[in-house]
């Protein structure tokens, strides 16, 4: 017998005693291929359609005579499982950890079958248990937040979530440019004793600022135009793709509301870049807050430091009661000329070349932060009538075009260069997380697995960045039904 796999159709031709071909094609998006194990030639399709005998309604044994013609079942076998979203740790192996969080961690792995590398956050239900029993919420809203942003350009892609009975897990596309924190901490601006005292060299020039200010906030646009609101940007929750451009990660604290005049107004957030209105609570927050955290960046960006700092109270009071404090260089533009032009040399190379003084540039720069960090959120750059719209056109973006941010066809002050080590020695994932004695096996959007399937091979369908179609509430799996089927030989 001789197996083809031509797109969703298996044929399969043998040569009959009386040398005649007997030839049979199955449409594989209407039928169900298992093999009786992993490491068995024989295979069986339950097709609900065979093209070339229609009457067949009942389930056909193959025998896989040669390694090729197994091969081809075991691909069609694996591309079925694929598409219905049965994927496990199994099918993965974990190299090292590249983040940790409150709720669980994220590490580094690869797909066994294509050796493709994946980001895998890991959320224990231990320790992310909630007062509703065996459902997380909070997970549960992110998983459908992470779905509703696949092929928005600058944000994080998920390709699965799923769940065994110790953890969440969302497999992602790994970002090897790290965050934009630690690309901050990377760059060695020319410094003296002069000017190190007055801004710190780990910072960024003014040029890499505004590209990374623009496509967070095209990022933005993107995520309010779909009700989500983030409330936790961040430069560590903002990754460098392997592209150079960003991807927005972490919606554990994102909120997709029922509409732009929806209010939130659960406390939550990292100290620092707390927006006033959801320190105060009895406003409520939305939209907002997301611009005020990008003036925050921004800040940072540009000085190397955020704009409010102290103890925890401290902050609280100084983001609800105090304007955010410019180094004094910064602060006092029109007698400190010389010295800005050592702390940002290569803008003021640039500013020679395009005509707009150095000068001008960071004066743009004060007052598109400023605007972002208004008490009053009614008041922010970005809150009004036209949202994200008002942010382009300040005239800190003067130089940029928005067509070119939007396509990503702009090119990024750092490119990542990444190449894993393949000779490390990489670990099981099941024998890096420890299973709980617990058992969660419903949780909504994520398929739930107590099996350990072959590591399947990875597809158009995946590859093209879709998530897999899964199931919103799973219940205990069943056992399988063994349907009688008769002895029909070897085809």
């Amino acid at each position: 017998m001789e197996c083809t796999l031509q797109g969703n159709w298996l044929k399969c031709k043998q040569e009959a005693v009386n040398s005649t071909a007997y030839h049979r094609e199955f449409d594989l998006s209407h039928c169900r291929i298992e093999p009786s194990s992993t490491k068995s030639c024989v295979f069986t399709i339950y097709p609900d359609d065979d093209v070339t005998n229609p009457t067949l309604k009942r389930p056909t044994t193959f025998m896989a005579a040669t390694k090729s013609d197994r091969k081809v079942l075991i691909e069609a076998w694996e591309d079925s499982q694929i598409k219905a979203g049965h994927v496990d740790t199994a099918f993965f192996e974990a190299l090292e950890v590249v983040g940790k969080g409150h709720f669980g961690s994220v590490r580094l792995i690869r797909h066994k079958s294509s050796q493709t590398l994946f980001a895998m956050k890991t959320i224990r239900l231990s320790d992310h248990a909630s007062r509703h029993g065996t459902t997380t919420p909070q997970a549960v809203e992110e998983r459908a937040i992470l779905q509703a942003v696949i092929d928005q350009p600058f944000a994080l892609q998920l390709h699965w979530a799923f769940s065994r009975s110790c953890c969440l897990y969302f497999v992602t596309e790994f970002c090897s440019g790290g965050d934009l924190y630690s690309l901050m901490r990377k760059q060695q601006l020319p410094t003296g004793t002069a000017t190190t005292a007055l801004l710190p060299s780990r910072r960024f020039s003014l040029a890499h600022a505004r590209f990374y200010a623009a496509e967070i906030a095209m990022a933005v646009k993107h995520l309010h135009s779909l009700n989500i609101v983030h409330r936790d940007l961040k430069p560590e929750n903002i990754l460098i793709a392997q592209d150079g451009h960003i991807r927005i990660a972490d919606f554990g604290l994102a909120k997709q509301l029922k509409s732009a005049s929806d209010r939130c107004y659960s406390f939550c957030g990292t100290d620092s870049y707390l927006a006033p209105e959801m320190i105060q609570g009895s406003w409520g927050h939305g939209f907002a807050v997301d611009y005020w955290q990008l003036g925050c960046i921004t800040f940072e960006m540009i000085t190397g430091s955020v704009p409010f700092v102290g103890k925890r109270q401290e902050v609280y009071e100084t983001i609800q009661e105090k304007a955010a404090v410019w180094p004094v260089p910064l602060d006092d533009l029109q007698n400190h000329n010389e010295l800005l032009t050592q702390l940002f040399p290569s803008d003021s190379q640039s500013s020679s070349s395009c005509s707009v003084s150095l000068q001008t540039q960071l004066n743009a720069a004060k007052d598109f932060v400023e605007s972002l960090l208004k008490k009053r959120f009614w008041e922010r750059l970005g809150s009004g009538e036209h949202g994200t719209c008002d942010v382009e056109e300040h005239a800190f973006f003067d130089s940029l075009v928005w067509e070119k941010i939007e396509k990503k066809s702009t090119t990024p002050p750092s490119i990542p260069l990444f190449n894993y080590d393949t000779a490390s020695t990489p670990s099981e994932l099941d024998s890096v997380i420890l299973p709980l004695s617990s058992t969660v096996e419903s949780i909504v959007g994520f398929h739930f697995c107590n099996f350990t399937p072959r590591a399947p091979r990875l597809s158009s369908y995946h590859t093209k960045g879709k998530c897999m179609p899964l199931v919103q509430t799973v219940a205990t799996p069943s056992p399988p039904v063994l349907v009688p089927v008769p002895v029909q030989g070897s085809m």
